[in-house]
């Protein structure tokens, strides 16, 4: 994994990363993955999905990369306030594609901001009430 810029706060982590060989793994943290540069491949339950945007659920084996350049990767601690409003809104099994407004305002955020901007995006589309003063390490 190569990153560039990681934000840290209690119940979640912001990462701009590039995995070009992923191994499967599976882990607690719940994604929200966007494709910057290009788009997002990856491998969820032997299926292969494709997208600029994708949610996938706690404790689901998967793979993603992307076509080229970085992807925005935000891991989610599965017990938190903002885990359980990806599933309210969401409502998803183990993965799905996020809408493309979510997707483009996300990208105009991070073209226009830092990840803290990236954060209030998220925030806002889900009705994220709790705001946690992250750490942000460049």
């Amino acid at each position: 994994m190569i990153y560039e810029n990681v934000l840290f706060t209690d119940d979640h982590i912001i990462l701009t990363a590039t995995y070009p060989t992923p191994q499967e793994h599976k882990h607690f943290a719940k994604h929200l993955l966007f494709g910057i540069h290009g788009e997002l491949i990856c491998s969820i339950g032997g299926q292969m999905i494709t997208g600029k945007g994708l949610y996938i659920a706690s404790n689901v084996p998967h793979t993603a990369r992307v076509t080229r350049g970085y992807m925005l990767v935000l891991l989610v601690e599965h017990t938190s306030e903002f885990s359980t409003r990806l599933d309210a809104v969401l409502q998803s099994e183990s993965f799905c594609l996020l809408q493309d407004d979510l997707v483009k305002d996300t990208h105009a955020s991070y073209r226009t901001n830092d990840l803290e901007g990236v954060q209030e995006t998220i925030f806002q589309a889900f009705e994220v009430t709790h705001r946690d003063s992250g750490r942000y390490d460049r």
